[in-house]
């Protein structure tokens, strides 16, 4: 892959890569920037645009493993939204990076995206790799992420913000887990009671049991358990032990679409991230030597229109009892299962 290749498969998908200069930078530079390693990194290639001092775009190519899928949609390997939002992350660091000045040198933490619109749902296919177009938009950062050659985007994000530490900052902001996780309410699904909910199965699946109830107002409410796999942390910030935000929305979104698939008194269904606003990260507290997560999260309403159903889930994600993630709204459609690939590939 060089310049030339990347400047033409931007071309073809419609994006102004119009600049004054623009930088070509392969992996090794990337992970100098946003500090992530492989097999964290799925950055394989970037270029950088400006005008003068001012960066205009950053469009990346992301290469993602069978792996990455492996339990998402047994029968129908689709690449999930939490995977796709890590490499835009990565996408919008590395604008973030190039971008700021005063940050030069210093590690780009996500605090807080605005906005996460999803798209299609599609088998994956390793062969391809995908791209990303990261661009600022009246100071808001957005980052669109495409498959292959087609020109509609798979999902977009809206409202990067980082915040950038040095390295003796970020070290004292890791937290060693020297604290015994709290038990646990006693459980009512186990894993197997939750895959039969929701299509997916381990790796990918990282809840391990849940709680359902009712609040007095009648909210559906849902306690759950998730464990991170040591390997799905390697390289994430140069090394292989740290909890951060992409393994929080992972152990959120698969909490909300239980809660969904458990609590809503509908046919049967199969709930999919459609979007979600206003989440969030505390970036002072990095958590090191962690892998057990809790997640407490609440259906706020459901909207039906004509055939179309949808939930909005808000939750907060818990480590050895601080509140280090949240989001305001989760908002999830509820698709029949006979419509949904996951589905109808089981049928």
């Amino acid at each position: 892959m060089n310049i030339e290749e990347m400047l033409e498969k931007a071309a073809l998908l419609g994006l102004p890569v119009t600049a004054e200069t623009v930088q070509f930078c392969e992996e090794s530079e990337i992970s100098s920037i946003i500090r992530h390693t492989p097999p964290y990194l799925l950055l394989t290639h970037a270029l950088c645009g400006r005008a003068g001092s001012s960066v205009l775009f950053v469009f990346a190519r992301a290469f993602f493993s069978e792996r990455e899928c492996d339990g998402h949609y047994p029968g129908f390997p689709a690449l999930p939204l939490t995977e796709i939002g890590r490499a835009m992350d990565q996408t919008a660091a590395l604008f973030a990076g190039y971008a700021e000045s005063a940050g030069a040198g210093k590690i780009p933490l996500l605090r807080r995206i605005a906005k996460l619109k999803g798209g299609r749902i599609e088998r994956f296919d390793p062969i391809n790799p995908c791209w990303i177009w990261a661009s600022s938009h009246n100071g808001e950062l957005r980052t669109t992420l495409f498959s292959g050659s087609l020109p509609s985007p798979l999902a977009s994000i809206e409202g990067w913000t980082y915040d950038f530490k040095s390295d003796n900052e970020f070290e004292s902001s890791l937290s060693e887990s020297r604290l015994v996780p709290p038990d646990l309410p006693r459980t009512e699904l186990d894993r197997g009671n939750i895959m039969k909910l929701i299509p997916q199965t381990p790796p990918f699946l990282i809840l391990e049991s849940a709680t359902i109830s009712k609040e007095p107002n009648g909210h559906a409410t849902i306690s759950a358990h998730a464990k991170v796999l040591p390997e799905m942390k390697a390289g994430h910030l140069g090394r292989d032990t740290i909890l951060g935000p992409m393994h929080c929305s992972r152990a959120m979104a698969q909490s909300g679409m239980v809660l969904c698939a458990a609590a809503l008194p509908l046919p049967d269904f199969i709930p999919e991230v459609a979007s979600a606003y206003h989440i969030w990260y505390d970036t002072n507290c990095y958590l090191q030597n962690q892998n057990d997560v809790t997640v407490i999260a609440r259906i706020e309403n459901v909207i039906s229109k004509k055939s179309l159903n949808m939930a909005k889930v808000s939750g907060s994600l818990f480590c050895n009892g601080r509140e280090v993630y949240g989001a305001e709204s989760l908002n999830y459609i509820l698709i029949p299962r006979h419509e949904h690939p996951a589905g109808s590939s089981n049928q």
